[in-house]
């Protein structure tokens, strides 16, 4: 039975740069605000060869751009809207 890929820093793990960021960006879609504590780019790691999101340093030059979009100002709204009608 093959073993299921693990990093020592119990990160989700990514094949490629490119993967993490479309992960990265997908969850900004998703979650809404920029949380100042979230991540905000994207590492290769020397312990287990796959890439990571990480919170320090700035954000990618695609994410910080996408978060100054109309799309995601718009989807803050929406997501906004969204969790006020859940209780109903």
């Amino acid at each position: 039975m093959p073993q299921a890929k693990k990093c020592v820093s119990g990160k989700k793990l990514f094949d490629t740069e490119a993967l993490a960021l479309l992960a990265l960006l997908e969850f900004y879609r998703n979650n809404g605000n920029a949380n100042i504590n979230g991540p905000k780019n994207v590492y290769h790691c020397g312990e287990c060869a796959y890439w990571h999101f990480t919170s320090k340093g700035e954000f990618h030059p695609d994410v910080k751009s996408y978060l100054s979009s109309a799309d995601y100002q718009l989807r803050l709204k929406a997501n906004k809207w969204i969790s006020k009608f859940k209780d109903y």
